[in-house]
Order: C-alpha cells, then sequence, then structure tokens
C-alpha cells in the first residue's frame, strides 16, 4: 500500500478501519514505523505535524483518552534534533540533474561500506570539507545503494582522487538487475599513481549491458592506499557542473 500526501486526520481514519482486522485472539496492530522519514513512514513528533501521528493512534485505539501535555525538547531547554540529510527520490534527482549520490562528498558517516558490509574508513585531511574516502589496498570501497541507469545508458562521473606513487586505484560501476547482482562490471577508469597530491577525473561510462537496469560505483586499491573525495554521478546532459565527454 502506497499513500501520497499523508496527513494525521487520513492515518486516524486508516487506524480506526484496521480495528476491523484484527485477530480477537492476538489483538494487535503494528504501526509501521517510528521514524523511516527517507522512506516518508513516520510517528515521531515533527516540526511539520507535531504529534498528529501518534495523537490519531490514541484517538483511534485508546478508550479512555483523557488531557495531556505533549513535551517538546525546547521547552525542556533541550536542542531540537534536525534531520537533515533525507535522500531526494531518485527521479527527482535525475529531471533536475542532481547528484545521484546522496553522501558523494563524504561528510556523513553513511553511505560508503567495505566489500564486506562495514563502514568504508574516513580520514581527514580532504580535498573539500573535513573528510574524504580512504580505500584500503588489497580492498574495495562501494556505496550502500544502486542508482537507476539512466534512459540513454549511460552516466557522467566526476571525482576528486588521491593516488600515491606505487599505489593504482580502479573506479568502475558495478551492474545489476534491480538489487541483483549480475556479476559484471562497467570499467571506468584505473589510475597509476604518479604523484602524491589530488587529481581530477571527469567522464562518461556507457553502460551497454541490457540487463542492468542499476549500478552503483566501487573502488579498488592495489600496491597501497588510495583516496577519493567529491564523487558526483549525473544523468548526461543535465549537469550543472562541467564535465568532460
Amino acid at each position: 500500500l502506497v499513500r501520497t500526501n499523508p496527513r494525521p486526520r487520513l492515518f486516524h481514519e486508516m487506524c480506526v478501519k484496521a480495528k476491523r482486522y484484527v485477530d480477537p485472539k492476538l489483538r494487535m496492530i503494528l504501526a509501521e514505523c517510528w521514524n523511516e522519514f527517507g522512506e516518508g513512514a513516520y510517528i515521531e513528533p515533527t516540526a511539520r505535524f507535531g504529534f498528529g501521528w501518534l495523537d490519531a493512534m490514541r484517538d483511534a485505539f485508546c478508550g479512555v483518552n483523557p488531557h495531556h501535555d505533549d513535551v517538546v525538547p525546547a521547552a525542556l531547554g533541550l536542542p531540537v534534533p534536525t534531520f537533515d540529510q533525507i535522500p531526494e527520490p531518485m527521479a527527482k534527482l535525475i529531471a533536475r540533474g542532481g547528484n545521484l549520490l546522496f553522501n558523494g562528498d563524504v561528510e556523513s558517516q553513511w553511505g560508503w561500506v567495505l566489500f564486506d558490509g562495514t563502514p568504508a574508513p574516513r580520514v581527514t585531511p580532504a580535498k573539500q570539507g573535513q573528510w574524504c574516502l580512504r580505500i584500503p589496498a588489497g580492498q574495495g570501497v562501494k556505496t550502500e545503494w544502486r542508482m537507476p541507469v539512466p534512459k540513454d545508458r549511460s552516466v557522467q562521473i566526476h571525482l576528486q582522487y588521491r593516488v600515491p606513487v606505487g599505489s593504482k586505484l580502479v573506479v568502475q560501476l558495478a551492474l545489476f538487475r534491480e538489487t541483483a547482482w549480475l556479476g559484471r562490471y562497467a570499467p571506468a577508469a584505473t589510475i597509476d599513481g604518479k604523484a602524491d597530491h589530488w587529481g581530477k577525473l571527469r567522464g562518461r561510462v556507457r553502460i551497454d549491458d541490457a540487463e542492468a537496469t542499476h549500478v552503483d560505483i566501487e573502488f579498488t586499491a592495489a600496491g597501497g592506499d588510495a583516496y577519493v573525495d567529491d564523487v558526483d554521478i549525473r544523468a548526461p546532459g543535465l549537469s550543472d557542473k562541467p564535465h568532460a565527454p
């Protein structure tokens, strides 16, 4: 079930109707979920709706509904939690030419993992901001999410790299059919370390594999650690950054 333009009033109606389907032996309804802000499913109090979702549940399920006070952090002199990294839908990002990587600047502690699923190491100093990715020699780093293949079967890639002398950095796109890895890649670049300073990679990668519907970007290093920062992947022709063909 997908509900667009949700409101506490509509949620209350759903809760009331849900009672028709409760197993009388179980007497339980599961609300999904507390704070999935990125997916648009949450009942945690917010600045936009206040305690509306919780009030809707209380009004629907609680027979005795006494007066109560909703206490917010500001009333207790506490800072108000702010969630400012809610990803935009991919369709909107592609339509307006946005970066398909939600954490391409590597400033957040999420979004990048080693091939074994553990968090990718971040180090400082970086090319931009405070943090950059460290690609450990003999290991790989990838994004935690997949990006849809644009209609023209290509993407523009822009990133900063530092590959010390004796090291090598391989950049490629792993190919997926929805969530299933196809076991294949679209190569982007192989960078040999020639000087220990930051350089730029700009280019376009074709995804000719007809089975591929989604991709992620992956980095591997050999001979020594390499470093990556400010990764930008966009649908071609819509980018607001200068990319070489």
